[in-house]
């Protein structure tokens, strides 16, 4: 048999490129945003809660979990440390996924054209990367306008016609590029660990630890504690190999994937308007929230460690034999960077509490595309998303 490849021959690149056709974008569109990533994300986000308070319940054994002929124990035949390393891991998988969602859904929607979901299907890692790197510096300068547009509805409040005050709309830039810029950095900077859980599940969770560094005068300071997730790692650009543990804050993780959820949900909206004509909402989120999610494992529970890294022994005398002439090993500690300072929040507000609607409402430009004609060009499209 025969691999395939999929290098372009010289030929094939030289081939036209077919021009598709316009009509069925709105089709297409409408059944994009018929869907609500945002509800998915936040309905995951409700099973780990549950999952998470389950563990406090008094409730001790209310019987096995049956669907259809599958008979399962029920979460409290596991034992806790499995129940929290399940929810390490679990926990993080979601900000990834949560993560890289966001940002993907940003850079697509930034581009602009008849059809988003092209743009986001056929982004791979490596055209993305580049990108996400480049937003996760803090110098990084937004292009005029584009964020506004895709998270508001607008290059300014007056375009984007969303019924928020002032102040409210100017904080919610800096928070959403705030939020982005942390988000990209987070993707970026534990790709490998989440490749190592999604991959083969060889990220694996250990027990609940305490990590603590002893000073000069012997005094032993507690810089984390909690689960960690351990992945071996090979690094550039001296290829050696490294076994990481990651610490996870549970905490930190579910507030975080709340905001991006917040963050998708106004993506949609505004994308919703512009491609299908539908009115909708937004939510004002402000720099204090997203500094406090993301800083939640210092400021609640102290963990200064984001992780450590130990390189694997190196057999330094080959003819040594077995367990002699073994290397030492070096140490990496990574702090938690919660930049310059946190923005202060009203303490009333969590990252997890309620936040106020603004009504996105329709312009004149937010024509609905469609007939209603009852003709589809697809069998999947919507039943209301007749356009020809």
């Amino acid at each position: 048999m025969s691999k395939r490849s999929n290098k372009k021959s010289a030929a094939d690149k030289k081939k036209p490129t077919k021009v598709l056709a316009r009509e069925q974008f709105p089709e297409l569109n409408a059944t994009l945003y018929d869907s609500d990533p945002a509800t998915y994300l936040r309905y995951r986000l409700h099973t780990l809660v549950t999952m998470n308070r389950q563990l406090s319940s008094a409730d001790t054994h209310p019987g096995p979990v049956q669907y259809g002929s599958i008979q399962m124990p029920h979460a409290f035949d596991f034992s806790v440390d499995e129940q929290k390393q399940a929810l390490a891991l679990e926990s993080t998988m979601l900000v990834h996924h949560a993560g890289e969602s966001l940002l993907r859904l940003y850079l697509a929607h930034a581009q602009g054209g008849q059809c988003p979901w092209m743009n986001v299907s056929q982004m791979n890692f490596r055209v993305v990367k580049p990108q996400m790197a480049e937003i996760a510096r803090p110098d990084y300068e937004w292009p005029a306008g584009g964020l506004e547009k895709v998270m508001l509805g607008g290059a300014t409040l007056e375009e984007s016609a969303v019924e928020m005050e002032v102040g409210e709309w100017e904080e919610s830039l800096l928070a959403m590029r705030l939020l982005l810029r942390y988000t990209a950095d987070r993707v970026m900077s534990q790709g490998p660990l989440y490749n190592a859980a999604k991959h083969g599940l060889v990220g694996v969770p250990g027990e609940d630890s305490q990590y603590s560094s002893t000073v000069e005068d012997g005094t032993s300071i507690r810089m984390a504690s909690g689960y960690g997730i351990t992945y071996l790692s090979r690094e550039w650009p001296d290829q050696e190999w490294v076994a990481a543990t990651d610490i996870v804050s549970i905490e930190s993780d579910f507030a975080v994937v709340q905001l991006m959820a917040v963050a998708i949900h106004n993506l949609w909206a505004v994308a919703r308007r512009s491609y299908i004509g539908r009115a909708g909402h937004l939510y004002p989120i402000t720099r204090g929230l997203v500094d406090q999610a993301f800083a939640l494992a210092a400021t609640s529970n102290a963990n200064l460690i984001q992780s450590v890294r130990v390189s694997l022994h190196e057999k330094v005398d080959k003819s040594a034999p077995w367990g002699e002439g073994i290397g030492a090993a070096t140490y990496q500690i990574s702090l938690l960077d919660v930049g310059g300072g946190l923005a202060r929040e009203d303490p009333g507000q969590s990252p997890q509490g309620p936040l106020a609607a603004k009504r996105l409402p329709l312009r004149t430009e937010d024509e609905t595309p469609f007939t209603g004609s009852g003709r589809f060009l697809f069998s999947f499209s919507p039943p209301w998303a007749s356009a020809t």
